[in-house]
Parts: C-alpha cells; structure tokens; sequence
C-alpha cells in the first residue's frame, strides 16, 4: 500500500513539476521566436533559404517539443538552453533545404532570390535613410522601427557564421561565452574574438552611416511583434502533442 501511495506521490510530483516547465516555457516563447526568425533571416540574406521558406512558428514548437521531452532539464538559465535547443533545430533544418535545393528543379516562373548581400542591403539602407532626423545619437522612435531592424539584420548578414552567429546568441540573446562555444563547437576565446569583431563591425557601419555613441549594437534588436496569449496557448498545445508523438 505504501508503495502505491508513494508512486502516486511521484507521478504528483512529476505532474506538477511538468506543469511548472511549461509556464516558465511559454513564458519564454515571444523571445525565443524572435531568435529563431533572426536566425533565419540570416540564412535567408546567405542565400541557404527562401524568402519566408521556413516559419519561425513551426520551429519554435519543434524546439519546445524537444524540450518537453528531454530528461535533462536545467535548474537555472532555461532561456540559455532552450537557444540550444533552437540552434540545433533550425540548423537541422536549413542543412535538409539546402540538399532539397540541389537536387529538387524549380519552375521557370519561380522569382529569382536576390543573392547579392551588398544589392539587399542598399535598398534597405535607402529606405532607412529616408527616416533619419539628423546624424547623431540613435532615438528610440528609430530603433523601433521595423526598416531599422531590417537594417541590423541585413548588417548582421554581411558577418562572417562565426561571428554573426556569436553575437546574436550572446548579446542579443544572452548566452555565456561558454554556452555559445559548445553551441558553435569551438573554445570560449574564439567566441569572445568573435564577438568583439562583430561589435565593432556593426558599430562601424552604423557610424558610417552617421549614428553616433553605439557601444553595444547587439543591444538595438527588437522584437517586432509579441504573439497573444491565446497564440502562446495554441503553440503549447501543438508542442505537447508532438513531444507525446516523439516519445510514442
């Protein structure tokens, strides 16, 4: 009898505890789609995807599904480690396109992607020029504005991976230089070599382009939008049944 009870305490206890990952998760989910979809737009400006080919809605539930299923949950810095997860997942996926986009033949109507960086990031930079007051310190208004975060993801193109990829994990989203070395595979120095180099590139060009007393350009990137709470709920579920299906 005691056995029983005490099972029945255990399954209790990994109920609650499982409900308690997924409040915190869903929690995380507007910053964690963000990520993804900067991840993305840097392979997209590569020219490894199409325009719009992946959503970051699909892998944010992917992610939160590979979460809800591990057995190796962290008891502190859970947003850290669900990058990883995110990483991880939209790599996989981009390297499975890439193949698809080697072998599979397209239609003569299909649009060409634009493949040259440098053509890309004019037309965004004229855009942003149209909204500059006057060179000087970078206001908020512009900051927030959706041609100015074009801008930073097209800057953040022009990166090397390395590079590119080390500051958006570590000063956009916040990971340790440890952390960001085992997601890149490479050592902790690298990655603060890494960093630094993309700091000072983008802190270059936006001087260039007459911004002033820009530190940390890894500290300008916004999210553009934040999914409702019923979106954060359809998300969950969907991510639940599909971690259920993975452990089937």
């Amino acid at each position: 009898m005691s056995q029983q009870i005490d099972l029945i305490q255990a399954n209790e206890s990994r109920d609650e505890s499982r409900r308690g990952l997924e409040k915190r998760l869903e929690a995380l989910l507007p910053r964690l789609r963000q990520c993804i979809r900067r991840h993305l737009r840097y392979h997209e400006a590569l020219g490894d995807l199409r325009p719009r080919e992946l959503e970051p809605e699909d892998l944010v539930i992917e992610t939160v599904a590979r979460a809800l299923k591990s057995s190796h949950l962290p008891e502190t810095r859970l947003y850290p480690w669900l990058c990883a997860i995110a990483y991880r997942v939209v790599e996989e996926e981009v390297r499975r396109r890439r193949v698809e986009h080697r072998y599979v033949v397209r239609s003569l109507e299909e649009p060409l992607r634009v493949r040259d960086i440098d053509e890309a990031f004019d037309e965004t930079r004229r855009r942003l020029l149209d909204l500059l007051p006057a060179p000087g310190p970078l206001p908020e208004e512009i900051v927030e504005r959706h041609e100015f975060q074009r801008y930073l993801e097209h800057q953040l193109s022009r990166l090397p991976t390395g590079p590119a990829l080390a500051l958006l994990y570590h000063d956009v989203e916040g990971m340790s230089y440890k952390e960001v070395a085992a997601l890149l595979e490479t050592t902790p120095n690298r990655v603060r070599r890494w960093v630094a180099f993309a700091r000072a590139q983008l802190a270059s060009a936006l001087v260039r382009d007459g911004w002033v007393g820009v530190k940390l350009p890894g500290q300008l990137f916004r999210m553009h939008e934040t999914p409702s709470a019923r979106t954060k709920e359809k998300w969950m579920a969907q991510a639940r049944t599909l971690a259920e299906a993975k452990s089937a």
